[in-house]
């Protein structure tokens, strides 16, 4: 099972991959940085919110619907545009 200390860092990092990492690390310290109380606080409001029907937890279909409607997206955003909506867009005839 690989370790962080086996993953390295690029030679060259860009500045947006030091911004991540830099946000990264700070939210980890304060996920440490939690006392008990603010602990307790969170695990009231998902009692609460559990036992008023207020969370919303994802099926297996749920999940497999949302990545087909996003692989759709992802696909039609690839595709040419047909020639009647290149026409329609570029608006080379009257309507």
């Amino acid at each position: 099972m690989p370790r962080a200390g086996d993953f390295k860092l690029p030679k060259h990092v860009t500045k947006d991959q030091k911004e991540l990492i830099d946000a990264f690390r700070k939210a980890m310290k304060a996920l440490k940085e939690i006392d008990d109380s603010t602990l307790q606080k969170y695990e009231r409001w998902r009692v609460f919110a559990n036992k008023n029907r207020l969370l919303i937890n994802p099926t297996a279909n749920d999940w497999w619907e949302t990545s087909k409607a996003i692989r759709r997206l992802y696909l039609m955003a690839g595709e040419q545009q047909s020639k009647t909506r290149l026409c329609e867009t570029t608006r080379v005839f009257p309507v």
